[in-house]
């Protein structure tokens, strides 16, 4: 044991019984509040041991240094009193301890390499910071290293561990430094068979999000948050969330509600169930009853049906799945299994109703159904096409003749594709004549059919459009007609066109938007389904068009001013005559008027105009006909 000698005076003067009991309370602290020297230290030749304090900074003997006791030299007065069979207490301090550490070449003296010979050190620690009475221990820098932290694991690798991250068991108790010190702790070893988790966590542990400080200082090294205030803000925000969090923990964690997850894949409502009905009555079931089934958590009505599936397989029932007998008075009786159930395994009507419904079915039967053949409750997915046959007592139908038979008139490999491919399948007999199953007129049982008001034959739903609800069906459901004999209305002709003259897209557009749509034919006039009129060109074509084949702003001028409208290619010709006719009148001599009246209205120019219209009656006579002329003018006045 450690050496506490007290330095106050008034601590000095008591009596010996009372300094005594003064110092067993002492040995009782922790070694981080006594200067790093623990008060008791268990001695055992090849004992790991832990440096808590650097002892030789030369040799990189630092805190946390990891080593092995290899012997000690014992006290020249030493007694030892036996406490037990196999444990001796030494009534002096030995005068060294020798530790080995592993990797270390460096020698002292005759010593082996790698061991340093250990002696007592004097720390003086406060028992109070307010009054200053202190205390000097002597003893050593030395713990076993039998288990450790996961902050002191930081940095450390390891052969094998033993790691638990449960410290309480219920989800909202999880602090904010778990999830860091989780990871530590499951990241010590190289190989994930050397890992070994001491007991169930709870699965929220690593689903809080990143820690608010190493976050916040990521973000703003990556220049997201840019000033103080932010980073301010978004601090308090964190301590807000952690002070919630604090307070749920405050309530009764028997009130939280827990995911089963097989309801949640079974498509139920409400998955989210209470402790009870997981089996956990007390805070200390909620372990292992909840959180150690891991992410996939069962109720116990899942559980059971679980199970009986794993008994047919000859595979290990689940843990803690087993339920006591329900007694008659605390439980309702299920009239499919004939069992006396806990409230718990049937839903609330049923439990509200208890004294007015006649018959009631708990959940472990929901998940089952009972076969009309053979009278047995067998599991859903064993009866084909959601009927009342279960897989063994099906019958099949024949596409040719269109006859129910039982099973042994079909050939195995029929057999296989009629239940789990669900394909049209023929009978011995019509095979023997030579009959195909793709030429019948009936179809497999699990395909859907439905009639077509087109062609007048029965075909499988897949061959109709799903449409959405409309005024005469509230929910979506499948056209009158087969895809082959759809029609729809085009915009621009105004007739009822097959779907084969309209694009996939524009198809699916008309049918589940309700969108106007126009046939390949108007859609080659430039019709669209915004616009399916037919304009007048009134360009050199002059024909009829559709408003694509226009230009958006000429065919708005039309439509607001009543302007001349010229398709795109008469439009491309006319500027192509008058890059030309352009080019024939800046070549020529009299293309303007001294007068400065208008060159393109000849009759406002008189004999006496320096544009000598006597000699020559319109502008650029010289490089231009009259034609030509007369064409480039029109073109003039037109674009003023």
């Amino acid at each position: 044991m450690a050496e506490d000698k007290p330095l106050h005076v008034d601590d000095r003067s008591l009596p010996e019984d009372q300094l005594r009991k003064k110092r067993c309370a002492w040995l009782q602290r922790h070694d981080q509040q006594c200067a790093h020297i623990p008060s008791q230290f268990p001695l055992l030749v090849g004992m790991p041991v832990r440096l808590t304090d650097a002892v030789d900074r030369s040799k990189s003997l630092y805190r946390g240094r990891v080593g092995a006791i290899v012997g000690w030299a014992p006290h020249a007065n030493q007694e030892e009193l036996e406490v037990d069979n196999d444990q001796v207490l030494l009534t002096e301090m030995p005068g060294v301890i020798y530790v080995k550490f592993e990797g270390a070449t460096w020698r002292i003296g005759n010593l082996a390499p790698g061991i340093y010979p250990m002696t007592p050190v004097s720390r003086t620690f406060r028992l109070n910071e307010h009054t200053d009475v202190k205390v000097r221990r002597t003893g050593y820098f030395l713990v076993p290293n039998l288990a450790t932290t996961g902050h002191m694991s930081q940095g450390q690798s390891y052969e094998a561990c033993f790691a638990t991250l449960a410290q309480n068991a219920w989800e909202q108790a999880i602090k904010k430094e778990d999830p860091v010190m989780g990871y530590v702790m499951l990241s010590r070893v190289k190989v994930l068979k050397q890992l070994w988790i001491m007991r169930a966590f709870s699965p929220k542990t690593f689903a809080k999000g990143p820690p608010a400080g190493p976050n916040l200082l990521l973000k703003k090294l990556k220049g997201e948050i840019e000033n103080g205030d932010a980073v301010r803000k978004a601090w308090q925000a964190a301590e807000a969330e952690e002070s919630e969090n604090a307070e749920k923990q405050k309530k009764d964690p028997l009130d939280a509600l827990h995911r089963c997850t097989q309801c949640y894949l079974s498509g139920v409502k409400n998955p989210m169930k209470p402790a009870r009905q997981f089996g956990a009555f007390t805070e200390q079931d909620i372990l292992p009853m909840i959180l150690a089934q891991g992410a996939w958590t069962r109720c116990k009505p899942c559980q059971e049906v679980a199970n009986r599936k794993r008994q047919k397989l000859g595979l290990p029932l689940l843990r803690g799945a087993t339920v006591p007998p329900c007694p008659p008075r605390e439980g309702l009786f299920c009239t499919s299994c004939e069992q006396f159930r806990y409230p718990d395994y049937f839903g609330d009507s049923a439990v509200k109703n208890q004294n007015r419904n006649k018959s009631r079915i708990c959940a472990v039967c929901l998940q089952q159904q009972k076969c009309s053949a053979c009278f047995k409750y067998k599991e859903r997915k064993e009866f084909p096409f959601q009927g009342s046959f279960c897989r063994q007592c099906s019958p099949m139908r024949c596409a040719n003749c269109g006859k129910e038979k039982a099973q042994k008139e079909f050939s195995k490999n029929k057999e296989d594709n009629y239940f789990n491919h669900k394909q049209n399948v023929n009978c011995k007999d019509c095979a023997g004549k030579g009959c195909f199953p793709w030429e019948g007129q009936f179809r497999t049982m699990g395909q859907k059919t439905h009639d077509c008001g087109g062609c007048k034959k029965t075909l499988i739903a897949s061959m109709f459009r799903t449409l959405p609800a409309d005024d005469e069906h509230k929910s979506r459901h499948l056209s009158d007609r087969c895809r082959s004999c759809e029609v729809i209305r085009c915009s621009a002709c105004k007739e009822d066109v097959p779907v084969g003259r309209f694009s996939e897209s524009d198809s699916n557009h008309y049918f589940s938007h309700e969108q106007n749509v126009a046939c390949r034919d108007c859609r080659e006039k430039g019709c669209s389904g915004k616009d399916g009129r037919l304009y007048f060109c009134e360009g050199p074509c002059r024909q009829q068009l559709g408003h694509l084949n226009f230009d958006s702003k000429k065919l708005n001028n039309f439509k607001v001013r009543r302007s001349r409208l010229t398709c795109q290619a008469c439009s491309e010709q006319e500027d192509a005559i008058e890059k030309k006719l352009l080019k024939k009148f800046q070549r020529s001599k009299k293309n303007a008027c001294k007068c400065k009246k208008p060159i393109f209205t000849p009759s406002l120019h008189t004999g006496s105009c320096p544009l000598r219209l006597d000699v020559c009656d319109y502008p650029a006579c010289d490089t231009m006909t009259r034609a030509e002329w007369e064409a480039f003018a029109e073109i003039k006045r037109r674009k003023n």
